[in-house]
């Protein structure tokens, strides 16, 4: 009797063994399963996150793009610009050089008659 509640005795410890290795199991499934959930929910953020960096770098290259053409038209119309200034300065000049012969020749047509 004594060697039969010895067995019974360990043999009700290794059921009692056996289920805290299939509840520490579990646990541990559960928790890799989390972790495994986790590492997933962070992979798509990362890939989410570096899509949109790829896109707003891709946004970024074309602003660039574009400022660059702009700045580029910004100083051929300033080209432009002192082009058309320098022509309406030598047009004043000109005008004036003008005004200033038919004066002259006024002033002269006028000593010319008075001398008359």
């Amino acid at each position: 009797v004594e060697l039969e509640d010895e067995i019974s005795s360990a043999q009700k410890k290794l059921r009692d063994e056996e289920e805290k290795h299939r509840v520490e199991t579990k646990a541990s499934e559960r928790q890799l399963m989390e972790k495994s959930a986790n590492y997933d929910a962070a992979t798509e953020r990362v890939n989410t996150l570096e899509a949109t960096l790829v896109q707003k770098e891709s946004t970024l290259s074309e602003f660039k793009s574009k400022l660059a053409a702009y700045e580029s038209l910004v100083r051929e119309k300033e080209d432009e610009l002192h082009v058309a200034k320098a022509a309406q300065l030598a047009s004043e000049d000109e005008k004036e050089r003008m005004l200033a012969a038919v004066q002259r020749q006024l002033r002269e047509e006028k000593e010319k008659h008075r001398a008359e």
